[in-house]
Order: structure tokens, then sequence, then C-alpha cells
């Protein structure tokens, strides 16, 4: 008893020694004091300072504040869907192309990237294309795209609400680098004629492409647009045949002529031409005729005159007046009757029995006063001529001529008369086919009568 007594007090005995001898808290690790301590708050933790991290810790906190250190660039390529990467990859490849100046390259991957377009997605956009086709001269594909452009610029079935675009790579990025460099206060066409000039593509091509660039600022540059529709009216006219000749007529020309008040008018004015013509047809008007070409014969003035004293005189020109109210006219002329040296003046009525856009159909009668032009020939000099006069002009109030012909214009062009809306000018080939009774009284120089067939071709003017 006293035995088991005495163990039970030692054994405290040791407990006690050894509990003061280990007052401090353990030795633990720190892992095994984490495990010990209460879990803090989530806002604890947020404010409870980093006192040292890991190079590891450093690199995955800096993915995870990526929004606020990581460049666009970069953005796009963490964002980037992986089934664009050959999109891409053609893209970079293109860039290559063009520091090489490998235009067969850049055709080839441009047309690829084409392929892949989409109603909702665009692997490369227009003025990425324009940088493109302008660094590496390639001008006959720059009109292409641009003709493109503009055909379908307004249909807005073509794509989708959320289009996207390639971007954010380094074409992108060194696309944006050309255009900051070009002087945004005009137009690039005035940076790039001179190598348009030297293009190698048609004349047409060239004068379609100045067109197609200066549109973009046709509408907000007066002088630009004034310049566009220069272009374009002389691409109009000359190169009517052109597959795109109505298009730009149509769509740049017409738009850009509406514009400006006078354009406007000068359009309308054209527009009608042909309308105003046709309503003016046997109205009337004022004509004059220049007959330059004159020939024909007569019958019976064998012994009109003494050819052995004489030679006669024919005129220069044949001209004839003539007014015109509805389908009748009335005429002046002076004609030389297809007879040497007889010439009348004549008064005359006559009738429209056909106008057309090009052809007039003129008959008429006429009474005409003739005489006789002679000259006196070389050594033979008469007494009834007065001294000094060598040359001598028989007329008389017995004579006279009746003349039955028929004038026939081909009127090759009838252009409005100046500014004017409704009055018009015709220039004609004009051709006069006749007959003459011709009746001369003068006996002293020469006298008789007959019959003339004449004709004679010229020029006329009808104001109408």
């Amino acid at each position: 008893m006293k035995t088991s007594l005495l163990q039970c007090v030692l054994f405290l005995f040791v407990c006690v020694v050894f509990a003061q001898e280990n007052t401090g808290k353990p030795d633990f690790s720190s892992f095994e004091k984490s495990l010990m301590e209460p879990q803090s708050s989530s806002s604890d933790a947020e404010k409870a300072p980093v006192e040292s991290e890991s190079a590891s810790d450093a690199f995955e906190r800096s993915l995870m504040a990526s929004d606020s250190t990581s460049s666009d660039f970069e953005k796009s390529l963490m964002e980037r869907p992986s089934e664009l990467e050959p999109i891409y990859k053609l893209r970079e490849n293109l860039l290559s192309a063009i520091k090489s100046k490998d235009t067969v390259t850049a055709s080839n991957i441009i047309s690829q990237l084409s392929e892949h377009e989409t109603r909702s997605f665009v692997p490369i956009q227009y003025m990425e294309l324009e940088v493109v086709y302008i660094e590496m001269n390639m001008y006959g594909h720059f009109l292409d795209m641009l003709l493109k452009y503009y055909k379908t610029l307004l249909d807005s079935n073509r794509y989708d609400e959320n289009l996207t675009f390639a971007s954010e790579d380094g074409l992108a990025l060194y696309v944006k680098n050309q255009i900051m460099q070009r002087d945004t206060t005009r137009n690039v066409f005035f940076a790039i004629s001179n190598k348009i000039n030297y293009a190698r593509i048609s004349m047409s091509k060239k004068l379609k492409l100045e067109i197609l660039l200066l549109l973009r600022d046709a509408y907000r540059d007066e002088n630009v647009g004034s310049l566009v529709r220069d272009k374009a009216s002389r691409f109009v006219k000359e190169y009517g045949d052109d597959p795109d000749a109505a298009w730009i007529k149509k769509c740049i020309l017409d738009p850009l002529s509406r514009k400006s008040p006078r354009e406007l008018a000068l359009i309308e004015r054209a527009e009608r031409h042909e309308d105003v013509i046709e309503e003016k047809l046997y109205t009337g008007g004022f004509g004059m005729n220049l007959f330059f070409i004159k020939g024909g014969f007569g019958l019976g003035f064998d012994r009109l005159y003494r050819s052995d004293l004489y030679e006669p005189v024919n005129p220069f020109v044949n001209l004839e007046l003539y007014f015109q109210i509805g389908p009748f006219t009335t005429l002046l002329e002076m004609l030389n009757h297809g007879v040497n040296g007889v010439t009348s003046f004549g008064l005359g009525l006559g009738l429209v029995v056909y106008d057309s856009r090009y052809f007039k159909v003129r008959p008429y009668i006429e009474y005409a006063l003739p005489g006789m032009d002679l000259k006196v020939k070389k050594d033979n000099r008469v007494e009834h001529l007065y001294a000094g006069d060598d040359e001598m002009y028989g007329f008389s109030e017995e004579n006279r001529a009746f003349v039955a012909a028929v004038n026939v214009d081909y009127k090759f062009g009838t252009p409005y008369f100046f500014g004017s809306r409704s009055k018009l000018t015709s220039f004609s080939i004009s051709g006069k086919f006749g007959a003459s009774y011709i009746n001369l009284e003068d006996s002293d120089h020469f006298s008789g009568s007959g019959v003339s067939f004449f004709f004679d071709i010229g020029l006329g003017i009808y104001l109408w």
C-alpha cells in the first residue's frame, strides 16, 4: 500500500517538473500553425498586407491584373477564337508580302481572305485593302475593289447587324501607321495622282479610278464635287461603251449635277432636247443658205450676147434668206440660173412638205428680176461703155424670170440657241434643184429668152 502511494507521488512530481520547463508555446511549423489558426474572412484577407511572395506568385498575380496592365493587342490575342487563327495567319503573311513588295503573293492572300468573308465576319477591311494596293502600286486591283465597294455600299442585306472584323494584329497596326502619315486635309488622290498616271492600266481605268477616289469628298468639298462631275462627264462622253459608263452616269454624274442648280437646269434642258425638236417641227423660223457650188445649163441662149466682145461674170455665191411661219415660207434670194452671166434677185413663196429631226424639204416658186454681168474682153472697147469702164451689169424693168425649185436640207446639228431652253439652231448642208424661164430685153447689150436648169450646194443655218 505504501509502495503504491509512493509511485503516485513520484509520477506527479515528474509531471510538475516537465510542465515548468515548457512554459512557452509549442514549436509548430508554419503549415501546422495555419491549420490551427481560425479562418479569416475574405474582407480581412484583402486588408492584410502581403509581406513577401515568390516569383511564380508575382506572375500569377500579374495575369490576374491583365485588365489594367495588358495592351489591347495582347488582350486580342487572349480573346481570339481558335477558328480564326488561319485568317490571322493569312493576315500576317500578307504583311510580310507587303514589306517584301511581293505583289503576286499579296494578291493570292487577299483572294484567300476574301473567300473567308461571311455575313457576320470581314477578314480584311476596305481601308486595309486601300493601303495595301497603294503601297504595292496595284492600281488595277484597287479599281476593282472600289467598284465593288461603291456598288454594294447601300446593300443592307449584305451583312448582319452584329458584324465583326479581323483587327488588332500586325497588319492592322501597319495600316494605322500608314494612314496617320497621310495629309488628312486633302483627298489621297492628290498624293498618288502621279503614280496613277504611270500605272500600267488603260486611260479609261485611270479616269475611272480618279473618279472613285475623289468620290468620298465630292459632297463635302464643292471644288472636289465639281472635279468629280467634270471627270464623270468626260468619262461618259469618251468611254460610253465601257461597262461602267451607265452606272457612273446614273449614280455619280447625275446626282452631282442635280446638286448644282445650274447643272440641274442644263441636265433637264438636255433631256428635253429631242422633245423640243419634235415640238417645233413645222413651226417656223429664220434661215440663211450660202451656195458655193453651182451648176446648170440653158436652152435658147446661144445668141444672148456678143461673145466676141464680152465674157460673162458669175457671182461667187448664191444667197437665200427665208422666213417660215408654220409650214409656209417666203424667201428672198440672189440666184444664178445655170446660165453664165445671168443673175436674178427674186421673191418666192414656198411650203414645207417634210420636216424631221434631220431632213427638211421645201419647194417654192419665185418671181425674179434677172440681169447680165458682162466683162469687156481685152483690146475690145465699144462706144456705148463709159470711159474707163470695163465691166457692166445690164438690168431692165422688162426683164423677168420665173423659178420653180426645191430645197433639201440635211440638218447635221441642232443645238439650243445659246442659253435658251426652247429656241434651236440648225446647221445644215443645203441643196437646191430647179428650173427657170428667163426673158431678157436689153437690146443694146444682150437679148433673148430661154429655159435653164440648175443646182446649188452649200451650207445653211436655221434659227427656230
